[in-house]
């Protein structure tokens, strides 16, 4: 089995859900990674081509969580499809899985021993306007886990939330002294069917306009302006430049009776968006070999940029 990666691309996500995937099997006995670090004209290794470590971004959706999980003695899986769509409210089901190759939380004696390890998780997830919500963090004790074998842990069930949104179930395992032992996380994309409207009273303060990044009017960049091949949902430029948006207020606007005399109290304007800044050939740390393929991953070394 294979993954190929050039870098931010699918290099943190891809190997983490391959892995998973592989540490869900019954029968597995072992596997190699071969690409500890990046070379001339790949960028899929765990550590960059000067042996300097990468940032994966685990962490963002499972506290604490880094690369050492990817590639665990011991693996919680999560035996669920990588890419989850559902919708508001929906009630999904996940099967837990350990994977115990470390002999280390195999529970002795008779039926009374204590539980050697405890599961944990927590909901997270983020709302169609990028703020972050939590539940409580659920707990229960697990089962023996044999030693070399995958034990099944049961499953966790719970309702998403009843609105638009990113949401990330993350999962962990504790000892008997509290030390976690493992963590992971697994997201759904909770939406309706119809999108999201480009109108929306929020409330009878708030009213949110919605655009798409191909809605631009103009683009210009030094080095490249727009896509070579347009891109749903997303547009970029390379070099130094500008995109502008020109947002014509729409109609129902003056007459929405929620909101009347609307444009006459505006008192603020906030911009809610996804950005970045791709720093190209800045990152590569070798100049005699170019490819096209040269997307190096995020990591320590910052390119500072000014959007």
């Amino acid at each position: 089995m294979s993954v190929r990666a050039s870098g931010d691309s699918d290099w943190s996500w891809g190997n983490l859900f391959v892995v998973n995937a592989m540490r869900s099997c019954d029968k597995l006995v072992g596997y190699t990674y071969t690409e500890l670090t990046d070379i001339e004209w790949e960028h899929n290794g765990v550590y960059n081509y000067d042996r300097s470590p990468k940032e994966f971004g685990y962490d963002f959706w499972a506290p604490g969580m880094t690369v050492r999980d990817v590639f665990a003695e011991d693996f919680l899986a999560l035996d669920v499809p990588t890419i989850k769509y559902a919708k508001p409210s929906e009630k999904v089901s996940v099967p837990v899985l350990f994977s115990h190759m470390s002999g280390k939380h195999e529970r002795e004696g008779e039926a009374p021993a204590e539980p050697q390890l405890t599961l944990k998780w927590q909901i997270r997830w983020l709302d169609r306007f990028g703020n972050w919500h939590e539940s409580k963090i659920q707990t229960r004790k697990c089962p023996k886990t044999p030693v070399y074998k995958l034990t099944k842990l049961g499953e966790i069930n719970f309702a998403l939330p009843n609105e638009p949104s990113l949401v990330t179930l993350v999962a962990w395992l504790e000892d008997a002294k509290g030390k976690r032992v493992h963590i992971n996380y697994t997201q759904w994309w909770v939406r309706d069917e119809k999108g999201l409207p480009r109108i929306e009273v929020v409330d009878k303060h708030t009213l949110a306009l919605r655009f798409s990044p191909n809605d631009w009017a103009e683009s210009k960049f030094s080095e490249l302006s727009m896509p070579e091949t347009p891109i749903d949902g997303k547009h970029y430029g390379r070099g130094h430049g500008f995109v502008e948006y020109r947002l014509k207020l729409p109609e129902e606007i003056g007459r929405a009776r929620l909101l009347p005399s609307l444009l006459d109290k505006v008192h603020s304007l906030t911009l809610i968006c996804e950005i970045a800044a791709k720093a190209g050939r800045e990152k590569v740390d070798w100049a005699e070999r170019v490819n096209p393929q040269d997307y190096p991953q995020t990591d320590g070394k910052k390119v500072p940029d000014n959007c």
